[in-house]
């Protein structure tokens, strides 16, 4: 499944390219670009996460192309599994279900999108009602950056195909920011590869070394 997101963030512009693998293990590969054009590259491939190093601070890791954060790490077993469970929740029919349980939510009508037939759906619903349909260890976050801007309420639209896959979701957060996620190529083949070791560094080894050092 490809993935791209546009929108607008803090009065900045966003945008996101990236494609998702919901096999076992859960794979997504996302490429972010930021206001100031750089682009960020992140694999994330069951329990561990990869990011792109720029090509000008590489040599400050002996010339790596990939920083390697391994989850069960950082955090032990439990980490690890907490997780891989927020990447099975990346699943995009449990959301499109999550969503549709939103009280208030009603039906715009039938439209296209990208050339599939989709159901439109909207809802407008408290800051509260939204946190409790996400991920319990996101809320405290999400809660603190959308009451920072002062967001009471956020209106979601969702468009759905006849198998109850996403294939457009939008979100307006007041002046926080919007974004909208176009979802396609549904069944399309994948490849995220984990990154060569001799191209990547490790952070949690990174910081041992820093706090023996220390």
């Amino acid at each position: 499944m490809t993935l791209t997101m546009t929108g607008t963030m803090g009065g900045d512009n966003i945008s996101m390219q990236g494609v998702l693998d919901l096999g076992d293990p859960v794979k997504a590969e996302m490429t972010t670009t930021n206001p100031k054009g750089t682009t960020i590259t992140v694999r994330m491939i069951g329990g561990m996460i990869f990011t792109e190093i720029p090509a000008e601070t590489r040599a400050r890791v002996g010339g790596k192309r990939w920083m390697k954060l391994d989850m069960t790490a950082l955090g032990g077993e439990k980490a690890g599994t907490d997780f891989a469970k927020q990447f099975d929740d990346m699943d995009p029919i449990k959301q499109v279900k999550t969503l549709l349980a939103i009280e208030g939510t009603t039906v715009v009508g039938q439209e296209t999108v990208n050339g599939a037939a989709t159901v439109h759906y909207t809802v407008t619903t408290p800051v509260a009602t939204y946190l409790t349909q996400i991920d319990s260890k996101r809320r405290a976050d999400t809660e603190e950056a959308l009451a920072a801007q002062g967001v009471k309420e956020l209106k979601i639209d969702l468009w759905v195909d006849e198998q109850y896959r996403p294939r457009r979701a939008g979100m307006h957060m007041g002046k926080m920011g919007d974004m909208m996620i176009d979802c396609t190529d549904y069944g399309k083949a994948v490849a995220i590869e984990t990154p060569p070791p001799a191209e990547t560094a490790d952070l949690a080894e990174m910081l041992e070394s820093l706090t023996i050092d220390g």
